[in-house]
């Protein structure tokens, strides 16, 4: 009866465990997804939200009635995490392109372009392979 105690005390600390990994990885997510729009505070009113939910589910629900919902608890909340880190690095990978596009583009704007030399009118272009005619062979 012990062991089964312990077991169910490791899954349900798992379980929280996953769902705190939830909640900071939504927090992330949503910085990282809407971030101009949604200030940081709300970001993190979200994910306490959320992980507080989820804590209160596993430890009033699923907890009580079943291991295996503990354990496919887990698992989903360790997929969803592992989703939204994957979204959060395509975003900023989108970010850093934009970012390296726009600075590009503030170079070629900052650097003068060459200017060609013209020479001044009446003169003419020395050029080694021009015929040159002297005066007295006319």
């Amino acid at each position: 009866m012990e062991d089964q105690s312990t077991l169910k005390g490791v899954f349900v600390f798992a379980a929280l465990l996953a769902a705190g990994f939830v909640g900071s990885k939504t927090v992330l997510a949503l910085q990282a997804l809407f971030s101009p729009a949604l200030p940081f505070w709300a970001c993190c009113v979200i994910g306490i939200a959320l992980t507080v939910f989820a804590m209160l589910f596993v430890v009033t629900g699923v907890a009580h009635i079943f291991y295996e919902g503990l354990f496919l608890w887990i698992i989903l909340s360790l997929m969803w995490g592992s989703t939204l880190s994957v979204l959060i690095d395509a975003r900023e990978k989108h970010d850093q392109r934009i970012l390296h596009q726009r600075q590009k583009a503030l170079q070629l704007q900052q650097t003068p372009t060459p200017k060609k030399t013209v020479p001044p009118a009446g003169t003419a272009r020395s050029n080694n392979n021009s015929i040159k005619v002297r005066k007295g062979n006319l």
